[in-house]
């Protein structure tokens, strides 16, 4: 599963869609994608063979891509009905065909970061999954899936996509948009000099010359580096 590249299609989507605010707009998104919903209700009062071939599929949602239909179950929770129409979105997005454990887990990633992306749970100061649940219209499933997916992200260095999606959602005046610039400028330059620091304590240590390494010494380096 590629994290970078379904990340870039949700941008696109949010570009193309205009989407600036949440919960997301589910339905007008498929609109504008010219797809169709219909209930499982309806389907099976308009055909009960298609309907059970529907729920046979699955008891969530099943998306006819030829003909650019979603249906699905209205009686689910309001936050698991919008989580299964971005899921079957998303097998449209990346052109799924057949049934696979890995285009399952592509699906469901896309639908829990199109309708929560990493970046506005940070931007929100979303703590807890009630957060992410009354922000994005989640439900509290899969917002609990969020806050775990979220702590393993903020972990990791942010990548250029999460930037532009920030930008998008978040634009910032000028002054800060440098500001922050000037930022990752100088967390470049410590990552960097903590790398040599770590370079240079593995090479006294790989050579046994621990016992010159003084405090002196070490409280040079960093007074230096600033």
């Amino acid at each position: 599963m590629d994290y970078v590249y379904i990340a870039e299609m949700i941008l696109e989507v949010y570009r193309e869609c205009g989407i600036k605010e949440f919960p997301i707009p589910c339905v007008d998104i498929l609109k504008h994608y010219e797809f169709r919903t219909i209930t499982y209700s309806r389907l099976k009062e308009l055909n009960t063979e298609i309907y059970a071939l529907c729920i046979s599929a699955s008891n969530d949602a099943f998306c006819d891509q030829r003909n650019r239909i979603i249906a699905y179950n209205e009686k689910a929770v309001q936050g698991r009905i919008r989580f299964s129409l971005m899921h079957e979105l998303a097998h449209c997005v990346f052109q799924h065909t057949g049934e696979d454990p890995e285009n399952e887990d592509t699906a469901d990633c896309f639908a829990s970061n199109i309708l929560a992306p990493r970046v506005a749970i940070r931007h929100y100061g979303c703590k807890n999954a009630e957060d992410i649940h009354f922000r994005f219209g989640l439900s509290y499933a899969a917002s609990n899936k969020a806050v775990q997916a979220y702590n393993t992200w903020k972990q990791r260095e942010t990548i250029k996509v999460d930037r532009e999606l920030d930008d998008w959602l978040f634009p910032l005046d000028e002054f800060h948009r440098n500001f922050l610039r000037r930022l990752r400028r100088q967390q470049q330059r410590r990552k960097l000099q903590m790398k040599q620091y770590d370079q240079k304590l593995s090479f006294l240590r790989e050579n046994h010359l621990d016992d010159v390494w003084a405090q002196g010494e070490e409280y040079h380096f960093f007074s230096t580096s600033r």
